[in-house]
């Protein structure tokens, strides 16, 4: 007996082919791929973790190697780094100390009292 459309109260007739049959048919072949391409993604991802997890792939030692070279130069940018800075504030030190005592040099003493005790630039061998 059909229960819907414009036979409704008919008997079935299976060689009768209504678009609600075509309809079904459309949905079990896509539900059928669609089971098939799941059933294939999860076979080939596991294969993949299981040769991942016994080692068996070549680019992981060359992408580890890899890496371990990259950070090996990029610790010795920072030691190259530091390195410059040190040679940059060594080579500073002495031209800003002259240049203090020139400074000092070309200031009168009486103009150092009131900005500081004589006795003190005199102490630390600055006048």
């Amino acid at each position: 007996m059909v229960a819907d459309g414009d036979l409704k109260g008919e008997l079935y007739d299976p060689d009768v082919e209504t678009a609600a049959d075509r309809a079904v048919a459309v949905s079990d072949a896509l539900t059928v791929s669609g089971v098939l391409v799941t059933f294939a993604g999860l076979v080939c991802g596991g294969v993949r973790v299981l040769i991942r997890l016994a080692g068996l792939t070549g680019w992981a030692p060359l992408t580890v190697r890899r890496a371990e070279r990259l950070r090996e130069a990029a610790h010795g940018v920072i030691r190259e780094h530091e390195r410059a800075v040190r040679a940059v504030r060594d080579a500073w030190r002495p031209l800003h100390d002259a240049r203090v005592r020139e400074e000092l040099a070309a200031v009168p003493v009486g103009r150092l009292r009131w900005a500081s005790p004589v006795a003190e630039l005199q102490r630390h061998g600055i006048l």
